[in-house]
């Protein structure tokens, strides 16, 4: 631990109020003890009381809010120019990060340090900001921002820092590295973050492609370049891996009321015909695009998983749940923020997607959104500084600065809450996610009820499987029965934590068999009967099986297993014609990933028969090495 700097410039600059209907300062008098002041020079006081009157706020853009809304400004310069991510605290305080507007490359910026995290606060409850402090200085580029059980958390490549204010000033008195990364590349996308997940643990995206190493959720330790989802304890301890993907920047993480974690993230696809960034629905250990060599060897459960919402090149962000259970995401390239309807299909989501803040202003970026306590949502703007690896973005323009917007509902007043934002953040799923941040393993098996809505029990099959609770086994493996395609997924998670043994495999081979088609019931099943089912139990389910969907779990997976079971002739049997596709897939992957099988694969390729083409695509260029 170590004591934030403080110069005496820095402590006569932190403290102002605005002056009411203008947004400017008014008659300044900086929060200074009385020794700093006598360090300081006759002219700078005067300097810095007199910048208010001096500075007049630039012109806000242009914005239109969805039907039902209206927008204001509610912090601008010079109260804050340029800010990126909002983190709002029980007590109304929002923590903003706030950027110099340099472009220099970010390996000079960690030298530099030129960034800082502000405290505003709205001292009369108008829903306008007319108070700061800078509450942290000193930093390199952010890329998030948290207020988290009474500190401050940012990430700034390398590091994700931690600040906490101890007298309650406003100012950070104590500054330590939570997570160091050990790396930096040049976009600086190798930490996102962090967010608190319902469960009580810290979230954080991993971009870049810079070796890491770190554990999965299967206890193995694993060195990837490749972007992840990572999460660990409050106290930092237990780190481990969510999720794996080819994306080149995973971003923004939020949660539904039920605990579904959804991720905002670029370059998900190659570019091509529109698509590229989007939302998914990031369930544990799945495995995303882009198609790049970056994956190979992560664990797999058949195709990449799907994107939930396609954008195009619209570099999503900031991301946020609102208490009626939309989603909203800034949409950076395209100077928006979009709301998305979720809507139940199979054991995942599609979206209903629209405008909720559009500008056509050219230097609108929004960057973050999160609803306030009152159901009001804030935005931020970071205007037109930002050029580093965005290919948008041409022209740096540090002068055109930003500010902070509020979407109120049309005729809700001032601090007054719409009933439905209020139940839905008091509801079940809320009392089910409380219970596990307390450790309450009896009352989430008491939402495990199969006549209860299938919410709660989604939540609850969640919510028991992130405490590993083995107690639950019964009820998950009554779970899977559900009509509810998402409670089965759900179930089929939490089972593949909770389950000691094996005991569980068939009847989540049975899951899979009732719902073969739904790729997210395919990929949880696969996932616990991997951490399950030893060579003996995957041999022996094989031997009885005939689903050709469930025998191609099967070998998923034994894939990322360490094990025996499958041998080379159990595999090219199931690239003979007429096999069905989805097991000829997981049967080809598993000879790419074999090559010591070329010897054997030759003559088994001859058998079945002389023209490749005939075998999966893909397979061509692999069976001219064999023969």
């Amino acid at each position: 631990m170590n004591r934030l700097p403080t110069s005496p410039l820095r402590t006569a600059a932190v403290r102002y109020q605005t002056g009411h209907g203008t947004g400017g300062l008014k008659a300044v008098t900086p929060s200074l003890k009385p020794a700093l002041l006598l360090n300081l020079p006759l002219p700078l006081i005067l300097l810095t009381a007199g910048l208010a009157e001096s500075q007049e706020p630039p012109p806000a853009p242009a914005l239109t809010a969805a039907p039902g809304w209206t927008v204001e400004r509610v912090a601008g310069p010079p109260l804050v120019d340029r800010p990126v991510e909002m983190s709002l605290a029980p007590d109304g305080r929002l923590y903003v990060t706030e950027v110099s507007g340099t472009n220099t490359p970010v390996k000079q910026q960690l030298v530099d340090k030129p960034h800082r995290v502000l405290c505003l606060r709205d001292t009369d409850g108008d829903g306008k900001f007319d108070s700061r402090t800078i509450f942290a200085d000193g930093l390199s580029f952010p890329e998030g921002c948290l207020w988290f059980a009474g500190s401050v958390y940012v990430a700034a490549p390398p590091v994700i820092w931690k600040f906490t204010d101890r007298d309650g000033d406003g100012v950070a008195d104590e500054r330590t590295v939570w997570y160091d990364g050990k790396t930096l590349t040049g976009c600086a996308n190798d930490l996102h973050g962090p967010y608190a997940g319902p469960d009580g643990w810290i979230y954080w995206g991993k971009g870049g492609f810079a070796k890491q190493t770190h554990p999965g959720t299967d206890g193995k330790v694993r060195e990837t370049a490749a972007s992840h989802i990572l999460r660990a304890r409050p106290d930092g301890s237990g780190v481990e891996t969510v999720i794996n993907g080819g994306m080149d920047n995973p971003i923004g993480i939020t949660w539904t009321a039920d605990g579904e974690c959804l991720l905002s993230n670029t370059f998900l696809l190659h570019p091509g015909g529109g698509k590229r960034d989007g939302l998914i629905h990031a369930v544990e250990n799945g495995l995303w695009g882009k198609d790049h060599d970056i994956i190979q060897g992560l664990p797999i459960t058949g195709p990449l998983m799907p994107m939930m919402t396609h954008m195009g090149p619209a570099a999503p962000c900031g991301v946020a749940t609102l208490g009626t259970g939309d989603i909203l995401a800034c949409q950076f390239n395209i100077r928006k923020v979009s709301r998305h309807a979720l809507r139940p299909d199979g054991a995942t989501f599609t979206t209903e997607d629209s405008d909720f803040l559009i500008s056509e202003d050219p230097d609108f970026h929004p960057t973050d959104v999160l609803e306030d306590r009152d159901g009001s949502v804030l935005v931020a703007d970071t205007g037109g500084w930002y050029k580093i690896c965005c290919p948008t973005s041409q022209i740096a323009k540090p002068q055109v600065t930003g500010g902070l917007y509020r979407l109120r509902r049309t005729g809700v007043p001032g601090q007054s809450a719409p009933a439905s934002i209020a139940d839905a953040r008091a509801g079940t799923a809320g009392n089910i996610w409380a219970a596990c941040r307390a450790g309450d393993t009896a009352a989430i098996r008491a939402q495990l009820q199969p006549g209860n809505p299938a919410a709660p029990v989604r939540a609850a099959a969640l919510a028991a499987g992130r405490l590993q609770d083995r107690e639950a086994v019964p009820a998950l493996l009554a779970c899977l029965k559900s009509g509810d395609a998402g409670v089965v997924r759900a179930a089929a998670e939490a089972l593949g934590r909770c389950s000691g043994d094996a005991s569980p495999v068939q009847p989540l081979l049975e899951a899979l068999r009732r719902l073969p088609e739904d790729r997210f019931i395919q990929h949880s099943v696969t996932d616990a009967v991997r951490r399950l089912a030893d060579d003996g139990v995957l041999s022996g389910a094989w031997k009885t099986e005939s689903s050709p969907a469930v025998k191609a779990a099967l070998l998923y997976a034994a894939h990322s297993r360490e094990g025996t079971w499958p041998d080379a002739g159990t595999v090219l049997a199931c690239l003979a014609p007429g096999i069905p596709e989805p097991l000829r897939a997981a049967a080809l992957k598993l000879c790419q990933d074999h090559p010591g099988w070329a010897a054997e694969g030759g003559k088994a390729l001859r058998a079945l028969t002389p023209e490749s083409g005939a075998l999966p695509a893909g397979f061509a260029s692999l069976a001219t090495g064999w023969i």
